[in-house]
């Protein structure tokens, strides 16, 4: 029954990828998938300017009240600018991206194959630590 079930998910959820995939001819290049990136953007600017808004409406609701919990108003205001930068950092990385396709590759490259290679050395140094951390443990059996 439970192999039956399994059979079935497989056999749906390769349909499913067969009618998902980009055929050749349909295929978005990595600059057109970059422009799909300021519809996200749009969305989330709405977002941070509810929140910014919301935001003020705090602080002037609370205007004149005891105790006032101001403070709740202006994280959230905070907050809303610091996504407001970042989500103007991310805009400028996507016009980067578009603009010079070839030399952004170029580093984004560089850059996983730094961040691959400092991983594979910590994974080393953290196994000899932990190989190192077994020779000196005392047998199970011993007295101490």
């Amino acid at each position: 029954m439970l192999e039956a079930i399994n059979i079935r998910l497989g056999v749906t959820a390769l349909i499913a990828l067969t009618l998902f995939i980009p055929s050749d001819a349909s295929a978005l290049t990595f600059v057109q998938i970059l422009g799909l990136f300021h519809i996200v953007s749009g969305l989330l600017l709405t977002f941070i300017l509810l929140t910014f808004l919301t935001g003020i409406g705090l602080y002037v609701a609370r205007l004149n009240t005891w105790p006032s919990h101001r403070e709740f108003a202006i994280r959230v205001l905070q907050w809303a600018v610091a996504m407001l930068f970042v989500l103007i950092i991310l805009i400028a990385v996507v016009n980067l991206f578009q603009r010079y396709t070839g030399t952004a590759l170029t580093i984004l490259a560089f850059i996983i194959v730094i961040a691959v290679a400092v991983l594979i050395v910590r994974m080393a140094a953290q196994s000899k630590k932990k190989e190192a951390s077994k020779k000196k443990e005392a047998p199970v059996g011993a007295k101490k």
